[in-house]
């Protein structure tokens, strides 16, 4: 169990993954070529305004707005292939911001009224609330928290990024995995530092330990969005964490049937 948890196949486990990769130091767009948008999101993007449609920034929002302008001279091209490298452009200039400065160079999704949304305080909160990280691997809990600083020795890093589908819409989203022995067993941190649409970011924190005869896994899931707010904010509440139970319970299925060993 603990070396599927190391592995990349772990991706498996992923509910409605349709593409995915790893970024390297060295990546260019090219190791996101397959992130693509439909006619009808490349069209939405281009047109792209502060709200929740697109988690973009102030100034990516205005980038698009400039580069839309020069579309007439490259008529040629479809527009989903012109917005595509565009956007593929967007997510590796957020892959190398959070590289290079942690949780504090992401930047903010532009919203309605000036709002902002600051995914780099969402995921700080993430980390401050982990009672289990603060307590049983400070060292790690201290590492997360103040990426891009060194980790523990026997922490291994990677960087995938995947597509899948959130709310009828294709998303891309980036993510920074971490995971480490522990107690015989492996913890796996997950931290969707970028999403596309539909949420701000989240962390997961993944585990398995021997138990008895067995292995026992856990995994504490921390999302944030904008889209609970206001009227029937209670309601909202309950019907995200149902639908954020349905994926894990669907996770942990597909788990056991890949390793046919569940009880």
């Amino acid at each position: 169990m603990a070396r599927y948890f190391r592995g990349e196949d772990s991706i498996s486990l992923d509910v409605g993954v349709t593409a995915h990769g790893i970024l390297t130091e060295h990546s260019g767009a090219g190791s996101l070529a397959t992130v693509t948008l439909s006619r009808e999101e490349a069209q939405a993007l281009l047109n792209a305004e502060p709200g929740d449609e697109f988690n973009l920034s102030a100034q990516e929002i205005e980038k698009l707005k400039a580069f839309k302008q020069t579309l007439k001279q490259i008529p040629h091209k479809a527009i989903e292939d012109v917005a595509g490298e565009h956007f593929r452009a967007i997510l590796l200039q957020r892959y190398k911001a959070y590289r290079h400065g942690g949780t504090n160079a992401i930047a903010p999704y532009a919203r309605e009224d000036g709002l902002d949304s600051k995914p780099s305080l969402e995921l700080r909160q993430a980390v401050n609330e982990s009672a289990l990280l603060s307590r049983y691997l400070p060292a790690l809990h201290k590492a997360w928290l103040d990426y891009p600083k060194a980790l523990p020795q026997g922490g291994v890093e990677a960087f995938p990024w995947v597509e899948k589908t959130v709310e009828g819409r294709s998303a891309a989203i980036l993510r920074h995995r971490v995971n480490m022995d522990w107690n015989g067993g492996v913890l796996v941190l997950t931290r969707e530092f970028y999403a596309a649409h539909s949420y701000n970011s989240s962390q997961w924190i993944t585990g398995c330990l021997s138990y008895r005869d067995g292995t026992v896994i856990f995994q504490q899931v921390r999302s944030f969005t904008d889209q609970v707010a206001g009227a029937a904010s209670d309601v909202k509440h309950i019907v995200g964490r149902t639908l954020l139970k349905d994926k894990m319970l669907k996770s942990f299925k597909r788990l056991c049937s890949i390793l046919s060993q569940c009880h």
